[in-house]
């Protein structure tokens, strides 16, 4: 399993464990197969299905990921490139009085079965996972084009709307 889910935005943490919960209520066996990955990861991830085997598998070793075959090389696993996933590890500075301390915000992992990873037979599982993410409050990468089965992240607001006015 590739990634970190201890640095989770905790409100995202939070909706996550839930998710997990009510999975295993249902009768799945779900874990977290992706949380959160270094840019060295990601820039892995990313060259998987873009780049020769050899070379992916040296970036790979460099993030301390493991090496994949050569049937696994066949096809991406990611559109993004490093800091531009989710996935990507965000710091903020929170300054309070006199001290400032960085925060790591994670917003975004895949859910997959335990027994056996992304290739999940049963559509019920993901329509399952579907329904949870959105209950809680999450977007789900499987109401994209192309879906993204396994993916929840924490909905965010960049901005407040144009048409506020803040007095």
């Amino acid at each position: 399993m590739i990634g970190e889910i201890k640095s989770l935005h905790p409100v995202f943490r939070m909706a996550v464990d839930q998710i997990l919960r009510d999975m295993k209520a249902s009768g799945w066996n779900p874990v977290i197969g992706s949380g959160m990955r270094t840019n060295q990861q990601q820039a892995a991830l990313f060259a998987q299905g873009r780049k020769g085997l050899e070379q992916v598998n040296a970036m790979r070793h460099q993030a301390g990921l493991p090496a994949i075959p050569a049937a696994e090389n066949r096809y991406t696993v990611t559109k993004a490139g490093p800091g531009l996933s989710k996935h990507n590890l965000t710091t903020a500075l929170l300054c309070h009085g006199r001290s400032a301390v960085d925060v790591v915000n994670g917003y975004a992992v895949d859910i997959v079965d335990k027994r056996r990873g992304w290739n999940v037979p049963d559509v019920r599982f993901w329509t399952d996972l579907g329904y949870l993410a959105r209950k809680y409050g999450c977007e789900w990468g499987g109401d994209w084009d192309p879906p993204d089965s396994a993916h929840v992240q924490m909905k965010l607001i960049d901005s407040a709307p144009r048409s506020t006015i803040a007095v």
